[in-house]
């Protein structure tokens, strides 16, 4: 009862922060609308049913007693059942005459009606499931099981997926699981400064048909991931601890019911499925560093602005805001890139050392990140804009790489110098090799020994 008790969407992060097979205990506890919210999640691949994301999941459904599996396949959508059965077996209606094949792939049996004859197919484990689910649903509703076989048969793989799929979006979306494209909407940016403190005073985001509930969880808000509660009550994050100062309980059930859905939209656009705990945990972490940077942008440190902005600014406004922030050093760094005229002569000719190079990857990326290499003990790798130190760092970097080919320009070095041909008499075997250190010094060398051959020597 306490198990079927938990919301669709908890009592499947319970399942998935276990997995498979530790959570089978669990699962088999579990209401048919819980094991449909696991399968929802577990056995798609984005937009398309996978096989082999299912098979785990009906190899330890099938462990339940048969009243439990018919109980749970009767509460998913008949055309989810229909496309998992299709794909397990070759189905022959014996009532119109068909006859199976001579020599089976799998396990050959009749269904207890006598009305099908069933070739499951897959490894043994896949077929002794296949069979199972079928002699459950047979033993416990004949005209159901029969319904399955038909559908099985009639209906047109393409109609069956479009029509599960639908219904699965729509149970998502209830829970907010929005449409990718939808969650697109979290990364678009804004103008900086058309967000104001203030600027939705008032206004909530839960539904008032709620209000009962969220008061009856005043103790357990946080309907969330795991991942997300670690994240949102970090000691070091600008915003868990402006959360942290809240006091009213309906500002916050309602900043807890704004953060489930960011989330959720920011794993949807981020394509993670909610079973990729490390993956969730990383999207929810720079979400969070998002959200300090924003905070930030707009209280200037002020620790009484930054609670008024978390209550009276939609988070996805303040979540957008970060984003907008970050995306302004990607425009320096993508026009760097774009602009370099060497580059334009030449792709291979990048002129960046590794490092920075690695800096211009990470900052002119699709969703740029801060490179680590920038922080005060450099490490590898990038991390998510946390503070407005970062946009000022990654700024700073990207004017003195471009600082760097103005130098050799001013040097009178021309792109046209180290075209492939003029590589060859300069006895350059690796373009790579060449950056603008390189070639600056090269200049600055030959003036000083009184080489006035003009170009490069």
């Amino acid at each position: 009862a306490a198990v079927r008790a938990l919301p669709v969407d908890e009592f499947y992060y319970l399942i998935a922060e276990r997995g498979l097979p530790e959570a089978n205990e669990l699962l088999v506890l579990g209401s048919a609308e819980q094991v449909q919210m696991v399968m929802d999640i577990e056995v798609w691949d984005r937009d398309r049913l996978s096989l082999a994301k299912a098979s785990p999941w009906l190899g330890a459904l099938v462990e339940a007693p048969q009243e439990r599996i018919y109980e749970w396949v009767r509460g998913l959508d008949i055309e989810l059942v229909a496309l998992l059965m299709r794909g397990r077996m070759k189905l022959w209606d014996l009532t119109m005459g068909e006859e199976p094949d001579e020599e089976p792939e799998g396990l050959l049996f009749k269904t207890p009606d006598g009305f099908f004859m069933i070739d499951a197919l897959g490894t043994p484990d896949e077929q002794r499931v296949t069979h199972a689910l079928l002699v459950a649903i047979y033993n416990t509703d004949l005209n159901f099981a029969r319904r399955v076989l038909v559908s099985l048969q009639a209906e047109l793989d393409s109609d069956l997926e479009e029509h599960a799929l639908r219904w699965r979006s729509g149970r998502l979306a209830d829970l907010g699981f929005v449409d990718y494209y939808e969650a697109l909407e979290v990364f678009a940016p804004l103008d900086p400064a058309s967000v104001k403190i203030g600027e939705s005073r008032g206004q909530r985001t839960r539904p008032l048909s709620d209000e009962n509930a969220y008061r009856a969880q005043a103790d357990d808000a946080l309907r969330m991931p795991t991942s997300l509660a670690e994240a949102m009550s970090s000691p070091k994050s600008r915003f868990a601890r402006a959360v942290a100062t809240l006091t009213d309980d309906d500002q916050i059930a309602d900043l807890h019911a704004s953060l489930v859905a960011l989330s959720n939209r920011v794993l949807s656009a981020e394509r993670v499925v909610p079973s990729d705990q490390e993956a969730i945990t990383d999207a929810l972490t720079r979400m969070q560093a998002t959200l300090d940077l924003s905070l930030e942008f707009l209280a200037k440190g002020n620790d009484d602005d930054e609670r008024e902005a978390i209550v009276t600014v939609p988070l996805i406004r303040l979540f957008r805001l970060g984003i907008s922030l970050g995306l302004k050093v990607s425009q320096l760094a993508q026009a760097l890139l774009r602009d370099n005229p060497f580059t334009k002569i030449d792709p291979a000719l990048g002129l960046w050392d590794p490092e920075d190079e690695q800096v211009l990857e990470a900052l002119a990326s699709k969703r740029p990140r801060y490179p680590r290499l920038l922080d005060d003990d450099p490490t590898g790798g990038t991390r998510a804009f946390g503070a407005l130190v970062d946009i000022a760092k990654a700024t700073a970097r990207v004017e003195q790489i471009a600082s760097q080919l103005a130098l050799l320009v001013a040097l009178g070095v021309k792109p046209q110098m180290l075209g492939a041909d003029n590589r060859a008499r300069l006895h350059i075997r690796d373009p790579k090799a060449v950056d603008t250190g390189v070639l600056a010094r090269t200049v600055l060398v030959t003036r000083l020994l009184g080489i006035t051959e003009p170009g490069l020597v």
